[in-house]
């Protein structure tokens, strides 16, 4: 049970749930002068700060074989949806 709620919080919908909290909470999208930190300590000041803190860690924190191969594609959604965020953010596409 664990690993799937671990893996509802990767991949397509795993970002929407973050964008969603992240306005709800009136936290920013994205603020290039807050980078994220190293740990996650509860809290994130940005919503792709989050993805970074906490979303991308969590295909190494799987316990089942099954969650881990699920993970790796979402996990991969994750680091390419971060990186074309980015890029828009910055005006390079």
């Amino acid at each position: 049970l664990q690993d799937a709620d671990r893996l509802d919080m990767l991949g397509a919908v795993g970002v929407a749930r973050v964008f969603a909290r992240a306005g709800w909470s009136n936290v920013p999208l994205h603020d290039p002068s807050r980078p994220p930190k190293h740990t996650y300590d509860g809290r994130s000041e940005t919503a792709i700060n989050h993805l970074f803190e906490k979303i991308l860690k969590i295909k190494d924190t799987l316990n089942t074989e099954p969650a881990r191969r699920i993970a790796e594609g979402r996990h991969r959604f994750v680091e390419e949806f971060i990186e074309r965020f980015l890029k828009e953010w910055e005006g390079e596409l």
